[in-house]
């Protein structure tokens, strides 16, 4: 399986490739993730529950493009039966289809499109797609996680939308530590996901004003890290609501007090520019947590299915906090039945057994 980033690297593709990983390994599977080590900090090798993780050096070291040599010599060298390139959005994807077509070996690509942090490369990303095309329709399979992603590649490729296989992703409930620290907010919102422009914390943020004009005890958690952090703690100052606002980060060894958070929440916020299918939002649902979402790209399709609430991307700071005071005070209902981890694993098991054979 190969990964621009893998734990202890936290988000949406690294989460979903420990899920699976671990439970392919317990279905008989030997499973080695191979992926990126941008800053050279990291063990070269390193065992997880079932799987082991290997990394290489990836250049330009400072960007993200996930140029990795070592790792593709590696590819081509190894008696691998099945590639599995998780994610369309680095280099690393296109050189390691590649790398799998000249080795011989049958390969699987899951596109996890989600968006960048640069407007420019976002702009860009329909022509970085096409330069990919080649490889694609050389690779045995390719899985979207969303039908807006399989609709948009069936597109490019040409093919009809069941050419492409769909394997959402899973969702198990988050554990909950009880002995976590308890946040209080009257409502309480929390806005999960990497601290870049795109995710749009800051419209959540810039509702704030608003918000504690009509419920003076808000308070709103921003859950993240990432290179917009500096900008939103400078936002919540300008807007004069600093100390009703709070920005964390959890590890993967503090995954009971993300649940306990999430959990305790009024509101579960991701107003961002483009997602395929995130996992931060499945698990909010799977919590029982009301959410609203940005009305764009496979959030709408939540949206569509019931599982979310959505509101227009460029929405006004009013209309968000109109909606987020309204939804935070609604009855909790019962959480849906979403896709596991291990209904998730075992279709791609079943991928992987079709075209291995």
């Amino acid at each position: 399986m190969v990964s621009a980033l893998a734990l202890p690297e936290m988000g949406g593709i690294e989460t979903h490739v420990h899920e699976v990983s671990k439970r392919l390994a317990g279905a008989g599977v030997h499973v080695t993730v191979l992926t990126a080590d941008r800053a050279g900090q990291l063990p070269a090798a390193e065992q997880f529950p079932g799987y082991q993780v290997r990394r290489w050096r990836t250049y330009p070291g400072s960007r993200d493009y996930c140029l990795a040599p070592g790792l593709l010599r590696h590819l081509i060298s190894e008696p691998y039966d099945v590639v599995h390139v998780q994610g369309i959005r680095t280099l690393l994807a296109p050189t390691a289809l590649a790398a799998a077509r000249r080795a011989k070996v049958p390969s699987v690509l899951t596109l996890h499109t989600g968006g960048n942090r640069s407007a420019l490369r976002q702009s860009l990303r329909p022509l970085q797609f096409r330069i990919c095309l080649p490889m694609l329709r050389h690779a045995a399979a390719v899985v979207a996680v969303c039908e807006y992603e399989r609709h948009n590649f069936a597109s490019l490729l040409g093919v009809g939308d069941d050419a492409i296989r769909l394997i959402r992703n899973g969702s198990d409930p988050l554990p909950i530590d009880p002995f976590a620290e308890k946040e209080i907010g009257s409502p309480l919102l929390v806005s999960v996901g990497r601290l870049e422009r795109f995710k749009g914390h800051h419209r959540i943020l810039g509702a704030m004003p608003n918000i504690l004009a009509q419920a003076p005890g808000a308070r709103l958690v921003l859950v993240g890290d990432g290179p917009y952090e500096k900008a939103l703690h400078a936002m919540a100052e300008r807007l004069g609501v600093a100390d009703r606002v709070s920005i964390c980060s959890f590890g993967p060894e503090r995954r009971g007090s993300l649940g306990r958070l999430v959990a305790d929440a009024d509101l579960f916020c991701l107003l961002s520019e483009s997602e395929a299918h995130p996992i931060a939002v499945m698990e909010a649902v799977g919590a029982g947590t009301t959410a609203l979402v940005a009305d764009t790209t496979g959030l709408s399709e939540l949206g569509r299915a019931g599982l979310v609430n959505t509101i227009a991307l460029k929405s006004s700071a009013e209309e968000i906090a109109t909606a987020a005071l309204d939804l935070a005070a609604a009855p909790r209902i019962a959480p849906p039945h979403l896709l596991s981890w291990d209904e998730c694993a075992e279709q791609l098991h079943q991928l992987y057994r079709e075209i291995a054979t």
